[in-house]
């Protein structure tokens, strides 16, 4: 035998030996989902009334429904009408995915300061051939923050409300170590108040509007995924806060939120919470969508779907850094 020969069958005997000591993926025992439509409060909770569902560990198939639900929140009156969640989903040990699903028909805070329509967010997390993942995204039929209009927002879009607070937009959250554990949590809105307001809404206060989580095997999802560089855009129009005369509130400051009967008058809802861009409570009082008579009207749907997938999913690689902000300029008083 040459010593080319001898050096080949070295080689392929230490590749063998490397494989045939290479640790099995662990297998998979559980998953995690949990998607619901509203949260209002300090730290945010589900509304009551409002859709929420949580996986079990082992899977399981869940239904929830809910004709509606009329609550007092910071900003005015947030109704919802036709609310629906559903889980489905199986576990295997040799592989999986979980997919959760909100979806929100129309939503109104603050007075307009807030608006959109068919809000829908996807979180989706696999494992596969010894890799794990996990995916989200958020999507809106329309989206308007104090009278701008952003119709796709990018991840942690973050809009700054003088005078209020900020809102954090398509807000998406990773975490896992890519082989064996992975989860993200998507929320469409998160709106936190930090300032003194005339809605008299105490600062820590937050909304959540749509949120979906998967995980496997659990959720554990804590960072922020970070979107390209936004490039100047200095075309903004200038927008301002409405700044109608305060209305009551009946935000419990330990986080619950407690429902009222009310009167079908005015109609305005209350929104989410994280990081956001902006608006100015300037002279002009322009607002994001308006007011109108009559009970504004919510479709909230909230879907939550597990299943084994055929092929896998791609890696979503999580990065760190800081989230995207946009301000628009205020318009002097005159």
């Amino acid at each position: 035998m040459t010593r080319l020969a001898c050096c080949l069958a070295l080689v392929l005997l230490l590749a063998n030996a490397v494989a045939a000591s290479a640790p099995e993926p662990a297998a998979i025992s559980s998953v995690g989902a949990e998607a619901y439509a509203l949260a209002v409060g300090t730290p945010p909770e589900p509304l009551l009334g409002s859709p929420r569902l949580v996986l079990p560990p082992e899977g399981g198939a869940l239904v929830e429904t809910s004709a509606g639900l009329d609550v007092m929140t910071g900003g005015g009156l947030t109704t919802a009408d036709q609310l629906a969640a559903t889980l489905e989903g199986t576990v295997r040990t040799d592989g999986g995915a979980v997919t959760s699903t909100a979806t929100v028909g129309f939503v109104e805070l603050f007075d307009g300061v807030v608006r959109a329509t068919n809000i829908l967010v996807v979180a989706t997390s696999t494992r596969e051939g010894g890799r794990a993942s996990s995916v989200g995204s958020t999507s809106f039929g329309s989206l308007l923050v104090a009278g701008l209009s952003y119709p796709n927002p990018r991840p942690n879009e973050r809009v700054e409300l003088p005078n209020l607070g900020f809102v954090v937009l398509n807000e998406q959250l990773v975490g896992g170590d890519g082989i064996e554990t992975s989860s993200t949590v998507v929320r469409a809105l998160r709106l936190r108040v930090t300032e003194p307001n005339v809605q008299d809404v105490p600062p820590g206060t937050e909304f959540v509007v749509a949120s979906a989580a998967s995980g496997i095997p659990e959720v554990a999802a804590v960072t922020a995924v970070v979107p390209a560089p936004l490039a100047s855009d200095s075309s903004l129009p200038s927008v301002a806060i409405s700044t109608r005369a305060p209305i009551d509130t009946t935000i419990d400051q330990g986080g619950g939120v407690e429902p009222l009967d009310f009167d079908n008058g005015d109609n305005d809802g209350g929104d989410n919470d994280n990081d956001a861009s902006d608006a100015d409570n300037g002279g002009t009082t322009t607002t994001a969508g308006g007011s109108s008579g009559g009970s504004q009207r919510v479709v909230v749907t909230v879907v939550v779907v597990v299943a084994t997938p055929t092929t896998p999913t791609p890696t979503a690689t999580p990065s760190r850094g800081a989230t995207a902000t946009r301000t628009a300029t205020p318009t002097p008083r005159r």
